[in-house]
């Protein structure tokens, strides 16, 4: 593990997953300075996902304060354009999963914080009886929208599998966040089954 010190971080009721692709619309002073800064520097951030509060502290009262996910995603910029609205578009990719360790505003109302950057998951391969959450993924990148994304699967390893079925299905993030933090790829890709099956059971299939 490796402490990584005031690190910026993009609160965001989303969820990323290492190796997982995000575009996101940058227009806040803040948030354009993040990738002016990100960009310049070639210096990573950190997505993480707002549990409740506002994400700014200034003036705001105790209760309002913003709540993160203690495990978040290290994500580095790959591809940026001026839109035709005027904003910013980028894409991040995600590196490695991190545990805020503390985090607080920094200048230009910017939040900030200190990280531990976490193991990597084992490379394990997905059991035989989770082959169908394979072909639900092929299914899934075959799409013509999912292939423009140019997303990267490691089909031998059962975490990557999890992540990016977990990306791409109407997933909660309170349940995608939940899956970040496991540190058993097997168990995650057991949990992304479970979850699917419920979804389906919901739509009556």
């Amino acid at each position: 593990m490796t402490a990584l010190n005031t690190v910026p971080i993009f609160p965001l009721h989303a969820v990323l997953f290492p190796e997982g692709k995000l575009p996101l619309r940058i227009f806040e002073p803040r948030y354009l300075e993040l990738v002016k800064r990100s960009l310049k520097e070639d210096q990573p951030f950190v997505i993480a996902a707002l549990l409740s509060g506002q994400e700014v502290l200034s003036g705001a009262p105790e209760a309002s304060a913003p709540r993160l996910a203690p495990v978040a995603c290290l994500v580095r910029i790959v591809d940026f354009d001026a839109l035709a609205d005027g904003t910013l578009g980028i894409t991040v990719v995600g590196e490695a999963r991190v545990r805020i360790e503390r985090s607080w505003e920094g200048p230009g109302r910017l939040m900030e914080g200190d990280l531990t950057r976490l193991e990597g998951w084992p490379e394990l391969p997905p059991r035989a009886d989770q082959a169908p959450l394979l072909q639900v993924l092929e299914q899934l990148l075959a799409h013509p929208a999912v292939q423009k994304l140019g997303l990267t699967v490691r089909w031998e390893a059962a975490w990557s599998v999890a992540a990016r079925l977990a990306e791409l299905l109407p997933f909660t993030p309170g349940f995608k966040q939940a899956l970040l933090a496991l540190d058993d790829p097997l168990v995650m890709l057991d949990e992304v089954g479970a979850e699917l099956e419920q979804l389906r059971e919901a739509d009556g299939a």
